[in-house]
């Protein structure tokens, strides 16, 4: 599972689920994303719907951040206690 590292997380853990129109202009705060990032304290489902032919928003990305099961939010939220932030533009 690609949510859980090789050390095992704790209740820490966080998802951010970001949607936008293009990550070259509208991934806000991107190098403090990725320094949690590596610092395996933030899993990141990002959804930027103009960077490809067929749109991509945040509800498929999330369908498909774990192989297409929808189950990655459930069992984050109700098993492991963790929390899930949603950000974006308002307007999506």
């Amino acid at each position: 599972d690609s949510c859980i590292s090789n050390n095992q997380q704790d209740e820490k853990d966080n998802i951010l689920v970001f949607g936008s129109r293009k990550k070259s202009m509208d991934f806000y705060y991107e190098s403090n994303w990725d320094e949690l990032i590596n610092n395996q304290s933030l899993r990141l489902v990002p959804a930027f719907s103009q960077d490809q032919k067929h749109k991509l928003y945040v509800q498929r990305a999330l369908r498909e951040a774990d192989g297409g099961s929808g189950a990655l939010i459930v069992h984050h939220i109700l098993e492991r206690n963790g929390a899930v932030y949603i950000a974006g533009g308002s307007k999506m």
